[in-house]
């Protein structure tokens, strides 16, 4: 399926999430660096800590009122105060002396609801797509993500330095915009949810909205494994931020730099590339079978970026890793997206976002190896961490795969 023959709703949110992408990531890294040169590397590193708790409630928060009073108004209500949120960021840009104070509280205002409407926007992903499409809908939305994120990278790598203000104008009209956009033609599909069930109508048997998501989780046994697996995918993928990097700098100095710098745009690159050609494989094929394949190459990939000492070999390695990422990730959001309890859908994709950033925060442990001067343990701890996944991988096939066949019975 192509993306013109996609609902309306669906093709408006690639769309602005696209243009999000440009304007968040051409002013987020890098308003990071900002705050670490004006208030020291040491509260930069606590407010960092600060924002991603308070992202969890925010994601928290959205997901339960995306369920409860409506996506389009947990959308609404998170863009509108994110734009809010940049408004007062530029304020504090333009009087910066005397507003450093505002800069940081915009900056945490600005991931709080952020982080609230995300929940809504993937709720309504699901309302307006089936079965049938949802895994091109995702890896179009993936496609234009990673592509956004080239373009943005770029755009902010040459003008926050001397721009900043520009920048923050941008991302303020893109915010007021997609507001506009939402309110005028997207409609509210919360309705929706009520008249729908999940592929395993057994699941849902019994599930009162006002349950916790928690028990609806853990009675579903293909939901706990996704969230686990997504926890895997989010550790793995900031490997290169963390421990390989220091690793990497054992091996070659300065020059660590603009490997690490190749690497990532190495990956960017991959999955602009092949995403398109991907979706050949997820028609042909099936879904389990392409996250499998995937999860080998994955942890493959980092097992050898962990081991290779050439940067011909890491390059090698980061695509074998990339492609695997490019199989696994859409393959696993096309199944959840199946399985999810249709009056969940706001708060399952808000913990299933705040397991995946717990991941990210703990793959910094993986830094604590470092020290010892003993990078086989951490080659070992990818080995045990990949076959963990793949033993989950085929668990999850077999009672994926089960259901579809008493489903179609």
């Amino acid at each position: 399926m192509n993306f013109r023959d996609f609902n309306r709703s669906v093709q408006i949110r690639i769309i602005l999430k696209f243009v999000t992408v440009i304007t968040n990531t051409a002013v987020l890294p890098f308003i990071v660096l900002y705050f670490a040169n004006e208030i020291g590397s040491v509260k930069i590193t606590i407010l960092a800590i600060g924002i991603g708790v308070i992202t969890l409630f925010g994601g928290l928060l959205g997901g339960q009122l995306a369920d409860l009073k409506g996506r389009k108004l947990t959308i609404v209500i998170g863009e509108s105060m994110t734009a809010v949120g940049f408004m007062l960021l530029l304020l504090g840009q333009i009087l910066n002396e005397y507003m450093i104070l505002l800069s940081v509280v915009a900056f945490i205002l600005t991931n709080f609801f952020t982080a609230m409407a995300l929940p809504g926007y993937s709720a309504l992903i699901l309302d307006e797509t089936t079965m049938e499409n949802r895994k091109s809908v995702y890896i179009y939305s993936m496609w234009t993500s990673y592509l956004g994120f080239a373009i943005g990278s770029s755009i902010g790598g040459l003008l926050f330095a001397g721009y900043k203000i520009l920048l923050f104008t941008f991302i303020i009209i893109s915010s007021i915009i997609t507001v506009i956009v939402i309110m005028k033609w997207i409609p509210e599909t919360l309705h929706k949810a009520t008249q729908e069930t999940s592929l395993s109508i057994k699941e849902d048997e019994g599930h009162s909205i006002n349950n916790s998501i928690w028990k609806v989780v853990w009675n579903n046994k293909i939901l706990l494994l996704l969230l686990f697996l997504g926890f895997v995918f989010s550790l793995m993928d900031q490997q290169i931020g963390y421990y390989l990097s220091l690793h990497y700098y054992d091996l070659f100095g300065e020059d660590s730099y603009s490997l690490l710098g190749f690497l990532r745009t190495e990956n960017t690159v991959i999955a602009v590339v092949f995403l398109l050609v991907v979706k050949k494989l997820f028609v042909r094929f099936n879904e389990m079978n392409v996250a499998l394949t995937g999860g080998v190459l994955l942890f493959v990939g980092y097992i050898l970026l962990s081991m290779l000492q050439t940067q011909p070999q890491l390059f090698s390695a980061m695509f074998l890793a990339a492609v695997g990422e490019i199989l696994l990730f859409p393959a696993l959001q096309g199944i959840s997206a199946n399985f999810i309890p249709a009056s969940f859908r706001g708060r399952y994709s808000s913990l299933a976002n705040n397991v995946g950033m717990l991941g990210g925060m703990f793959a910094v442990t993986f830094m604590l190896f470092h020290p010892l001067g003993l990078p086989l343990i951490v080659t070992i701890s990818y080995l045990i961490v990949g076959i963990l996944t793949l033993l989950t991988l085929s668990i999850l096939k077999i009672k994926v795969e089960k259901i579809q066949q008493e489903e179609y019975a």
